[in-house]
C-alpha cells in the first residue's frame, strides 16, 4: 500500500492506492505435467518472450484486462473462462474467484479459424481443475 500525505493550513488529504496482484497457477495434472509450462518452453524465443509478458500483465492487471483485446470471456456455460492473447498466442485460463488467481489451461498458436479443439482441450483441463478443487 502506498499512502500519500499532503497537507495545507486547512485540509489534509490522505491518499491511499492499492495495488492488487492477482496469483498466477499453471494448471498441473496428476501426472504431474504442467501443460502451459511445457508449451511456453516449446515456443521459439520470440513468441515465449511475448506470453510471458501477457502473463507478467495478467498478474499485475487481472480483471481489468477483461473484454481488451488481451483478455477475452470464451463463450459457454463455463463462468470465468478467458482467453489470453498475445500475438499468435492464446492461452485458456480460467480465474478463480475463491483463490483470487488465474489458472493457466491450456497453450495454442492461432492458425485462422482453427481454434475450436484448442478452446475444448483448455475447456476440459477447466472441468478437471474444478473437479479436484471440490475433492
Amino acid at each position: 500500500m502506498n499512502i500519500q500525505w499532503q497537507s495545507s493550513n486547512t485540509l489534509t488529504i490522505i491518499t491511499y492506492r492499492v495495488i492488487i496482484m492477482y496469483e498466477i497457477e499453471y494448471y498441473t495434472k496428476r501426472s504431474g505435467q504442467q501443460p502451459v509450462a511445457e508449451w511456453i518452453e516449446s515456443l521459439d524465443k520470440n513468441f515465449r518472450n511475448v506470453i510471458r509478458d501477457k502473463i507478467e500483465m495478467l498478474a499485475n492487471y487481472g480483471l481489468r484486462l477483461i473484454n481488451t483485446e488481451m483478455l477475452k470471456n470464451l463463450s459457454g456455460k463455463d463462468k470465468d473462462f478467458y482467453e489470453l492473447r498475445g500475438s499468435q498466442c492464446r492461452i485458456g485460463t480460467f480465474y478463480d474467484r475463491d483463490h483470487n488467481r488465474f489458472v493457466l489451461l491450456h497453450g495454442w498458436l492461432k492458425k485462422k479459424q482453427k481454434q475450436v479443439q484448442d478452446i475444448e482441450k483448455a475447456r476440459s483441463l477447466l472441468h478437471e481443475y474444478l473437479f479436484t478443487q471440490e475433492g
